[in-house]
């Protein structure tokens, strides 16, 4: 499931996608990033980003992501790296 932007200032596609891997010591899914100057041919980033089914989004000059289970992350770097943040679906009941 990528999620496949434009990045109009460096004329590249971008990509942010997960697969398995062994995240310090965890197995699961994560979302990293890779950059493609054809859409063709990526180059993947080594940078976990965060939990799987990254949904990016820019506001206000920063990066934004919805992961699976309702996770939230920022990214105040253009997207290269996400920091986590609360969930609030955590507070539905």
């Amino acid at each position: 499931s990528p999620d496949v932007h434009i990045d109009p200032i460096s004329k590249k596609l971008v990509m942010y996608f997960h697969c398995p891997l062994n995240n310090q010591g965890k197995k699961g899914q994560y979302t990293l990033r890779a950059v493609s100057d054809d859409g063709i041919h990526f180059k993947a980033d080594t940078t976990v980003l965060g939990e799987s089914y990254f949904r990016v989004f820019e506001w206000k000059n920063n990066h934004y992501a919805i992961a699976r289970a309702g996770d939230f992350y920022r990214s105040k770097d253009g997207g290269l790296t996400f920091e986590a943040g609360p969930n609030p679906f955590n507070k539905i009941q």
